[in-house]
């Protein structure tokens, strides 16, 4: 009786188990690697949102990716209130912590202080590898400012088939603001080939 009672309760177990709306770890771990990605290119409402669902599916996992995210989400914040108030060397230094952790926000802020020459001497080199650090991360707002760069002809030759080629690729990972300028670069009566 007692090995009967043992086999059933499992049954019953097993079934509650199944019932349980409770993500298998492998489904887990392909939904922490989309979380993941949507969080590299930037897109971190939707980075959080996936979190925050396995989190609720009991991904054990996911509360620290998620807490990792808030902190970053904060250091970058504070980095940005730095820039805003023209602390730049500070600003610097904190963007450079985060790109060690490879957020493409930072690697973009810091090409747009290196090119810009806030805090520093301008560096067209530096600027040019942060925004290609970026961009190699499908962050779409670095190929976009990467574009106008290239349009505007500044430090840097004029090049607007490169920028062509940045502003589809910003727009093709929907990014607004590289559709706009894909829009007028393409309006243009000079259009480069390919427009």
């Amino acid at each position: 009786m007692k090995a009967w009672f043992h086999v059933a309760a499992m049954t019953v177990s097993v079934f509650v188990l199944s019932a349980h709306p409770v993500v298998a770890e492998a489904d887990f771990a392909d939904r922490r690697m989309l979380a993941e990605s949507e969080y590299q290119r930037g897109n971190y409402d939707e980075a959080v949102r996936l979190y925050s669902e396995l989190v609720d599916a009991g991904d054990p996992l996911a509360q620290a990716e998620l807490d990792a995210i808030y902190l970053i989400e904060t250091d970058f914040m504070i980095a940005a209130s730095e820039y805003q108030k023209k602390n730049y060397e500070l600003a610097i230094e904190l963007y450079e912590k985060l790109a060690v952790t490879g957020d493409p926000r930072a690697y973009n802020s810091l090409a747009l202080i290196f090119f810009n020459g806030r805090g520093v001497e301008p560096d067209v080199d530096t600027a040019l590898n942060w925004f290609n650090l970026a961009i190699g991360q499908g962050y779409t707002r670095a190929m976009t400012m990467l574009g106008v760069v290239y349009e505007r002809g500044n430090q840097i030759p004029k090049d607007d088939e490169a920028a062509l080629r940045l502003f589809r690729l910003a727009a093709d990972g929907g990014d607004p603001v590289g559709e706009k300028l894909l829009g007028r670069l393409c309006a243009k009566e000079n259009a480069p080939a390919g427009c």
